[in-house]
């Protein structure tokens, strides 16, 4: 769902401007969905992308919790009221489904599952100007490199997040020389923001991404880099 909410703003923000997506080092599944929208799709050479597929499974108590000497009881009305029913774990509020799933719960879960993935595959379809039969034949969970999925039309171009910039500058209009502030969102990533711990120790928040990596790059010097996640370039320089 989170993935379907993104990639409905940014089809609504394609109407009005370029949006421009860089993929870091995986875009796959979700991150595939939510990208499909976008006017272009930049990807790094060893990107895993694509992943067009919907996955399920079904977990249950098979003789576990009686091997620990746990139990579960319940009292039920209708054929299906004690699915995901079973023992619970301490500590976390999972509860294990005493049962498998009946044929006629499993019929029903493979149709809702089908669905899903007929509708990812129309999104696909839509976003990247292809027919679902096309869709289809690079899909069903399959992953690629950010050069394969360039050779099969589902990446644009290969390049990185400096790069997606420079794109979304020129897509916009822009001059060379005008000025462009960089915004990441959002600024504070989990429970503890850490920027804003150490900024007394007299370290300072850099915001532009590009910035960020072009101080890397300086600092390595033509060194090895180490593989950084999406949105983990270095947020801190010191003064």
């Amino acid at each position: 769902m989170a993935s379907d909410v993104v990639a409905q703003a940014i089809r609504k923000c394609t109407q009005r401007k370029p949006v421009i997506i860089s993929q870091g080092q995986v875009a796959a599944s979700g991150g595939y969905w939510l990208s499909a929208y976008g006017s272009r799709i930049l990807a790094g050479p060893s990107t895993v992308t694509g992943s067009i597929g919907v996955a399920f499974g079904w977990l249950y108590d098979a003789g576990f919790g009686k091997k620990f000497g746990m139990s579960s009881d319940l009292v039920k009305r209708g054929a299906h009221a004690d699915i995901g029913r079973g023992i619970g774990i301490p500590f976390t509020g999972w509860q294990v489904p005493a049962r498998n799933l009946t044929p006629e719960e499993r019929q029903k879960a493979e149709a809702v599952i089908r669905g899903y993935y007929s509708h990812f595959v129309r999104k696909v379809a839509v976003g990247r100007d292809l027919t679902d039969e096309r869709v289809r034949e690079l899909g069903e969970g399959r992953i690629y490199s950010g050069i394969t999925g360039k050779k099969v039309h589902l990446v644009d171009e290969i390049g990185g997040l400096a790069e997606a910039i420079e794109l979304a500058r020129a897509d916009a209009g822009l001059k060379p020389d005008d000025f462009v502030q960089v915004i990441e969102i959002p600024r504070n990533k989990g429970l503890v923001n850490l920027k804003k711990q150490f900024s007394p120790l007299g370290l300072r928040e850099q915001q532009a991404a590009t910035l960020e990596f072009l101080n890397l790059i300086s600092e390595k010097n033509g060194g090895p880099l180490s593989i950084l996640l999406p949105g983990s370039y270095p947020g801190f320089e010191g003064n």
